[in-house]
């Protein structure tokens, strides 16, 4: 029994000398992970910011330390630490978040400006985003599509001075048609082509809608010859594949050419698109229906009508509409009526206004106003609203007619009335000059100041028309207050002053009278004075001068010498 215990001990002390070895390195390294990791323990101090952003440790608030406690003199495990979260990098990338979230903003804020809000808000939405100091390819991109839709250039040839550092540096395609769209915008066409070069020099292929801006731009700006060559580069220089000239883009073209009445260059073009085979679309066809109709080539219609037969291409209301269009221009009514009806019984298309107008057009270019009238009615009757363009047609019609003055504004007051829409620049200026065809001058005068009380600011053709009818009809002291009135200067027309509670800026035209048209009137006022009209004459050369109007120096020595004689 003694031998079996003595064997269980010695074997005891045995384990334990084995082990010994074992608990004293386990024993060890448990000491010294403890003295090493002591501040990463879980649960351990919390951590408190300050304002300023630096980390505090709870038992470690900020308080000032007395001299005699240095922090090299306190052991190395009181020593404060202070940890600052953000490196200069991540300050940085910080900083570049929020002008991302900044420019996102201003991203949705342009996209939902429209055509018809307030002047204000456009130009506050404009104005912040156009003061951003950096702006990525979406920011460029959504402001020259906003000042574009809501027809704002002037603000745009500014922001685009200022932005062409930002332009080289832009890489996608998408972004170039912006900038190009920009260029063409503001009408600088030198623009245009530079960034177009800068683009094809980055090696950035072409896409469909950057050639089609390209050429909008060019054709925009009068100049489609130069867009078709571009088409016909890009062409050359594409293998075989889908082409990206397509049909808008040859019809941007097509359109050019029939504004400019170029008739030969559009049947060229339509030919060429009919031996490549362009996918043909009904907006084609109709632009070259109206180019036929500007053009006085109605004799093509038939054939086209054949072509979009062949090509299972259906006409549709403005195709009608751009035929019609035609026919009142050459003055053919009857034909124009044979179509309507022939429309009538073979389609489910209604006449819209737009076919009224263009039936209106046809009688102003024969001074037919019964038939004019008779006109106006049936589109009442087929629950049409007339509107401004209506009646700017209508006076048109009148003034071209026998009819007495009194019925045309009898007539356009009734409508505006009844359709509760109040006349627009154009219907007054017609207005006016019918007064001026009559010679009623005392009428032209009130329908002026009509107009600016019902807070209708004049345009350019106003003023000429009214003008140019005065000096010829004699009436030099009208006329000299109308021009001072245009131009800003002092003494415009004491009833036009009235009319904008003595405001001249509200008289004084947004852009400047064309400089022949007031050399002019004022040769025509100076060449016929008076007597007791030479210090009216006088004052207004000295007036004009000072405004950079040159007028021609023999118009001032027959002044002159008119005055020297007296």
């Amino acid at each position: 029994m003694v031998s079996v215990f003595t064997d269980l001990m010695s074997s005891a002390f045995e384990m334990i000398s084995m082990m010994r070895n074992e608990f004293i390195i386990f024993v060890i390294a448990v000491t010294v992970h403890g003295l090493l990791f002591s501040s990463h323990r879980v649960g351990g101090t919390k951590k408190k910011f300050s304002k300023a952003g630096v980390e505090h440790t709870k038992s470690q608030e900020p308080q000032e330390v007395s001299p005699k406690h240095k922090v090299s003199d306190m052991p190395q495990h009181e020593v404060p630490r202070v940890h600052i979260p953000k490196t200069e990098c991540d300050k940085y990338a910080c900083f570049r978040q929020q002008e991302r979230e900044a420019q996102a903003g201003h991203i949705n804020s342009l996209k939902a400006l429209q055509r018809g809000m307030s002047w204000s808000e456009i130009d506050r939405t404009l104005s912040a985003a156009m003061g951003q100091i950096e702006l990525d390819e979406a920011l460029l991109t959504a402001i020259v599509d906003a000042t574009i839709r809501v027809g704002r250039a002037d603000l745009l040839y500014s922001w685009v001075k200022k932005q062409q550092a930002n332009f080289q540096r832009v890489k996608r395609a998408h972004t170039f048609s912006s900038i190009i769209r920009a260029y063409g915008a503001v009408n600088d066409l030198d623009g245009v082509w530079t960034t177009w070069s800068d683009m094809r020099k980055s090696h950035v292929t072409p896409t469909c809608v950057t050639l089609g801006c390209m050429v909008e731009a060019l054709v925009a700006n009068g100049d489609p010859d130069s867009a078709y060559d571009l088409i016909q580069e890009i062409r050359a220089e594409e293998s075989e594949g889908k082409s990206v000239v397509n049909a808008v883009i040859y019809g941007t073209v097509l359109k050019g050419f029939a504004h400019q009445k170029k008739f030969n260059r559009v049947w060229s073009v339509y030919q060429e698109m009919l031996a490549i085979e362009t996918d043909f679309t009904i907006v084609t066809f109709n632009t070259i229906i109206d180019a036929c109709a500007r053009c006085e080539e109605l004799h093509r219609i038939p054939t086209l009508l054949k072509d979009m037969d062949r090509l299972m291409i259906q006409p549709n209301i403005i195709t009608y509409g751009a035929i019609l269009k035609g026919y009142c221009q050459e003055g053919n009514l009857d034909k124009a009526y044979e179509l309507l009806k022939s429309m009538r019984e073979t389609t489910d298309f209604k006449p819209d206004e737009i076919m009224y107008n263009s039936l209106l057009d046809g009688c102003a270019r024969q001074g037919l106003w019964e038939r004019a009238n008779s006109v106006l009615k049936e589109m009442e009757e087929a629950g049409i609203k007339p509107s401004n363009f209506t009646l700017s047609v209508l006076v048109k019609v009148g003034r071209r007619s026998t009819c007495k003055l009194d019925s045309i504004f009898t007539v356009c007051h009734d409508i505006s009335k009844k359709y509760s829409f109040r006349f627009n620049v154009h219907v007054y200026t017609n207005l006016v000059h019918a007064c001026v065809d009559r010679k009623d001058w005392n009428k032209a005068i009130l329908v002026f100041v009509d107009m600016l009380r019902d807070r209708v600011r004049p345009d350019t053709r106003t003023y000429t028309v009214l003008m140019k009818g005065l000096v010829q009809a004699g009436e030099r002291k009208t006329a000299d207050g109308l021009l001072r009135a245009a131009l800003g200067l002092q003494g415009g027309h004491p009833a036009l002053l009235e009319a904008v509670d003595n405001n001249a800026s509200r008289l004084k035209l947004d852009s400047h009278l064309p400089k022949p048209l007031v050399s002019e009137i004022v040769d025509g006022i100076v060449s016929s004075c008076s007597r007791s009209e030479e210090d009216l004459g006088a004052r207004l050369l000295q007036d004009v001068k000072s405004l950079g109007f040159s007028v021609d120096a023999r118009v001032k020595l027959r002044f002159a010498a008119r005055v020297a004689k007296s």
